[in-house]
Formats: C-alpha cells, sequence, structure tokens
C-alpha cells in the first residue's frame, strides 16, 4: 500500500486480507479449486484459462475480457457455447462484511517510443487510434460490431462489460509490484507462491516465514524514495 506522503507499507495485518486468505486456504484444502493438489502453480491442461469450465468441473476461472475475443471454435472448445449464450464474465465477488463496492484491479495503458525511432508519426498515429476507440462514438460502434458479429458476443454480454469499465473507473486499484527493486520483488514473489500453494501454509505461518523481510525491503524502497526526492539522485 501506499500513503499519503509517497511511502509504501504492508497491509499483511489488514483483518479483510487475513479473511480473504482464509477462504483461499480452505478452498484448496477441501479440494474446491480445479488444480492438481494443493499446488496452485500445478494448473490442470497446461493453465489453460477457462479449462474445466465447459465440463461442469469448474464453476468460474478468473479472467479478463480478451480471454473472449479469440477465435470462436477456440473460445468454444474451452468454454462452452457462446453464440448459445453458454457463459457470462461477471466481476469478481465482493467481501460479504466489507464496504458494498466493487474493486477491480487496473493497468494504465499507453504507449512508450524509444530514442531514436524512425517512425514516430507511426506511434503518434498508433496512439491517436487507441485513444479513438475510447472517445469517438463512429468507431466504438465498429468495435461493438465486431464484438457482436466476430465474437457472438451476446447483449448481455455487451452490457457487463460497459458496467465492468464503470467499475474500474469508479474504483480504481493499483497494483504496485514489479520494478520497486529486485530484492523487494523476490521477497513478495516468495510470499505469493505461499498463498498460491494454498493448503501448504496457513495465513498465520506465511506472515510469520516472511513479514519482517518484506517490512525490511518496504522500509529499503522508502529511504531510496526520500533520497530521491531530497537529491534528486537514485541510488539503491
Amino acid at each position: 500500500m501506499k500513503d499519503e506522503d509517497g511511502h509504501f507499507y504492508s497491509n499483511l495485518d489488514d483483518p479483510i486480507i487475513e479473511a480473504a486468505e482464509s477462504l483461499l486456504y480452505d478452498l484448496v484444502k477441501n479440494g474446491c479449486t480445479y488444480h492438481i493438489g494443493t499446488n496452485y502453480n500445478a494448473g490442470r491442461n497446461d493453465h489453460e484459462c477457462g479449462a474445466g469450465v465447459k465440463e461442469g468441473l469448474c464453476l468460474f476461472s478468473v479472467c479478463t475480457i480478451s480471454d473472449f475475443t479469440m477465435i470462436v471454435e477456440e473460445m468454444n472448445a474451452v468454454w462452452g457455447d457462446i453464440e448459445a449464450g453458454e457463459i457470462m464474465f461477471v466481476p469478481l465477488p465482493r467481501y460479504q462484511d466489507g464496504d458494498g463496492v466493487y474493486y477491480l484491479n487496473s493497468v494504465p495503458d499507453g504507449c512508450m517510443m524509444c530514442m531514436g525511432a524512425t517512425n514516430p508519426e507511426g506511434v503518434a498515429l498508433f496512439a491517436s487510434c487507441e485513444r479513438f476507440k475510447i472517445v469517438d462514438p463512429a468507431v466504438i460502434d465498429i468495435d461493438t460490431k465486431q464484438l457482436k458479429e466476430v465474437y457472438m458476443w451476446t447483449d448481455e454480454m455487451l452490457e457487463m462489460v460497459e458496467i465492468c469499465d464503470e467499475i474500474i473507473a469508479e474504483n480504481t486499484i493499483m497494483f504496485y509490484n514489479g520494478n520497486l527493486g529486485t530484492n523487494l520483488d523476490n521477497a513478495y514473489n516468495e510470499f505469493d507462491q505461499g498463498i498460491k500453494k494454498g493448503a501448504n501454509s496457513t495465513w498465520a505461518q506465511l506472515k510469520a516465514s516472511y513479514s519482517e523481510q518484506l517490512e525490511y525491503y518496504l522500509e529499503e524502497l522508502n529511504t531510496i524514495i526520500d533520497n530521491y526526492i531530497d537529491t534528486g539522485e537514485l541510488v539503491g
């Protein structure tokens, strides 16, 4: 997490985090997840997103909307008959004792151009096209037509994607992992792997194993940030 001063801090002691991780632990322990044993990373069907849904072996799978913009035959083979309305996407469930708000993870989107690029006009044109996809009604209509006629989306799916976009815009959650320093990133990844293995360790056991090193590297990161603010030099 990040405070008003731009410093990062751990939210491992948040009771909502504990409730979520305890739920994951119980689901894995009781065999309610569609993967092999207690190892989240040993997914069936070579980690194919949606595996088991069509066969009725998996009730839901965490996915992105782009998973439904594949070749129709490929979607039907994994998820079910999209033209027959056999599949649908919805926001991730809300915490029953939370604030009643849906929170969806989002990622900034933008364009980067390498120094000395030989076709800067092409980059600018691409960025303009991406912008028009959002602000130009004519382009939006073309996208909608493609979703309906090429990918066979139903009106209900089109309505739901608008709802999800509204949720993201109102309650944006940024995922700060990555580019925060090798030590912190490695510590986080080790902790994350422990969570994904589910029934191998309880939340309390994972916190006891990893919280100290996470706190240490967070403090190291905050020191680097403070030094950069004071001196303009990036050290670390």
